[in-house]
């Protein structure tokens, strides 16, 4: 799909990507007329990229006209000076300096600041102002995930299994006695018969019942330990330089 490059507003967190579809980096900061990609892997500081250095761009991603090499050879390590357009030059770049607040002198010949004498110079050059120096700290999130799950299974066994029941069987004993007597009155003789006698016993038939032998509580305890945590952060340091000569005007005007 074409897009109006003319309409193009940078966002952050944006792929950048050279001519030669190289990664450069990721979209850390958007200015009015620039984007800053961030120093890390690939690039050793910081770069202020100009959006007029897009030749074309979708919904994730900016490409560049320059290749990713190109870029790096690009006086880009600084923002532009307020005023400067961002089409101009890498010589534009080089020459801008943000601690120069007097664009008339800037815009003299290369002598103007020779025939400037001291006092003047303090007076054009000297403003007053406050710098934000940044530092980054570590800040530690907590948030939940998910450990996995602990399962608890029960499996059905069969095994072999034996017990000793008493059982009570039954026996006829017949004895035999010599006797001597006369026949009871009566008493049959001669005579046949059967005699039976019932004969009792036990057989053991096997049944099973199911009991409970055990109980299982499963309850789950949060347990509180520290982990160590690390990165890489970066701030910001100050150095002033100038002639001591000036610094001492400087502290006598605000003496004054």
């Amino acid at each position: 799909m074409d897009r109006n490059i003319d309409q193009f507003v940078p966002q952050k967190g944006m792929d950048v990507y050279g001519s030669d579809n190289e990664k450069v980096g990721e979209v850390d900061a958007v200015e009015r007329d620039y984007f800053v990609v961030r120093k890390g892997f690939f690039f050793p500081e910081d770069h202020y990229i100009p959006v007029d250095a897009v030749s074309s761009y979708d919904d994730s991603a900016i490409y560049l006209n320059y290749t990713k090499d190109q870029v790096l050879d690009q006086q880009w390590s600084a923002p532009p000076a307020e005023g400067m357009t961002l089409a101009g030059t890498e010589a534009d770049y080089r020459d801008a300096d943000l601690n120069q607040v007097d664009t008339t002198t800037r815009a003299g010949q290369a002598g103007s600041y020779d025939d400037l004498d001291l006092e003047e110079r303090t007076t054009t050059d000297h403003t007053e102002g406050s710098i934000p120096v940044h530092e980054e700290e570590l800040v530690a999130r907590r948030r939940e995930v998910d450990r996995g799950d602990v399962q608890i299974n029960k499996r059905v066994v069969a095994e072999e299994q034996s017990i000793d029941v008493p059982v009570t069987e039954e026996q006829v004993e017949v004895t035999r006695r010599a006797v001597d007597r006369e026949v009871a009155p009566g008493e049959h003789a001669f005579e046949e018969e059967t005699i039976e006698i019932p004969v009792h016993g036990e057989e053991v038939d096997v049944e099973k019942r199911t009991r409970v032998t055990e109980e299982i509580d499963v309850d789950k305890t949060a347990r509180q330990h520290t982990e160590r945590v690390s990165d890489t952060v970066r701030r910001e340091e100050v150095d002033i330089e100038g002639d001591e000569l000036r610094r001492d005007d400087l502290d006598s005007d605000k003496n004054r």
